[in-house]
């Protein structure tokens, strides 16, 4: 709520920066107050069960049976839409081109996971960390009375795009523009799982870092039906280079002794998706209101879950994650 507060004002304070009507058009200056959600992650338990014994006769052998209480899927769904500032800047030589900055950010989501048990439960290794302790090797994260896991993950995205207009955007009915430019964007994450028995707690801990540099290029078309409004469409796509690095810690018998502790790093290729449906509404040729949803895809990038080792190594960067980011775009502009 109180970032709420603080970027409202910002967006209201935009059109004060208007000058006299008889200077010709060539900035334009556009804030934009955003909820975004994010969505995807490959679905893993994190805090399993163990459910009575089954017999299917007399003369099998009973196992206990999983039953999963907490998932990283149930963490990103428990992450709401959040508040968040775009920014842009935009010079206009002639009709034809635009010079445009853009940022993004100020983007928190967090999802929370908690659990009570009767001496039941465990996080599911599929091998044993140490050999012969217990069932999955650990001392506190078997048989364990609750478990608590917190996922926290930050976004932000600038841009620097050259705008080429096939057809003058408000001047003809459809207007038609390509787009090519650079971009660069963060996303860091951290995940918590701690699992509590008896009095003792441990926690196993992960964190990830992605630098996103890159080309993206697109189209943007719109129609201009009546003089105050204009509805479109914009589509971009992009080649972005990943430099990643991950750091996880598993420790034990109330954090009194370390597991695992790894920080590799590493770098990839990722596609990037954008796409976006528009309305606006010009009151009169300085001011403009603008209200749009919009998508975007980001593939082969590495996520805090993603790190977590269910097997007795667990040391490798995971750079393979997708993440989903969509919401509503309400903002202010104004040319000058």
């Amino acid at each position: 709520m109180r970032r709420i507060c603080f970027l409202l004002p910002i967006i209201f304070i935009i059109p004060l920066l208007a000058k006299s009507n008889e200077v010709e058009d060539h900035v334009n200056i556009t804030a934009e107050f955003v909820m975004l959600k994010r969505e995807k992650i490959r679905n893993r338990c994190i805090v399993a069960e163990d459910v009575p014994f089954e017999f299917k006769s007399a003369n099998d052998c009973c196992n206990p049976v999983d039953s999963c209480r907490c998932s990283t899927k149930d963490l990103v769904e428990d992450m709401n839409y959040e508040p968040g500032l775009r920014a842009a800047l935009s010079i206009l030589p002639d009709q034809k081109t635009t010079w445009e900055g853009r940022y993004m950010g100020f983007f928190f989501w967090k999802g929370i996971c908690n659990v009570k048990g009767d001496d039941n439960l465990r996080f599911p290794f599929i091998t044993q960390v140490v050999p012969f302790i217990n069932d999955n090797g650990t001392i506190d994260y078997f048989d364990a009375d609750t478990a608590h896991a917190i996922y926290t993950s930050r976004f932000w995205s600038s841009e620097l795009n050259y705008w080429r207009h096939v057809a003058p955007r408000r001047i003809t009915y459809f207007s038609l523009s390509w787009v090519f430019g650079g971009r660069y964007m963060e996303l860091d994450e951290k995940f918590k799982v701690t699992f509590q028995k008896d009095q003792r707690k441990s926690d196993y801990r992960t964190r990830t870092h992605n630098h996103l540099v890159g080309a993206q290029t697109g189209i943007d078309f719109q129609v201009n039906p009546y003089d105050r409004i204009t509805w479109g469409l914009a589509l971009k796509i992009g080649g972005l280079a990943n430099i990643a690095d991950q750091k996880s810690s598993l420790r034990d018998d109330n954090n009194s002794v370390q597991l695992r502790s790894a920080n590799p790093h590493g770098s990839n290729f990722c596609f990037l998706f954008d796409g976006a449906g528009f309305i606006s509404y010009y009151p009169s040729s300085r001011f403009f209101v603008r209200i749009s949803y919009e998508v975007l895809f980001l593939s082969d990038v590495a996520l805090a879950p993603n790190q977590l080792g269910f097997t007795s190594s667990g040391s490798n960067l995971e750079d393979k994650g997708a993440i989903i980011l969509h919401g509503g775009f309400l903002g202010l502009g104004v040319n000058f």
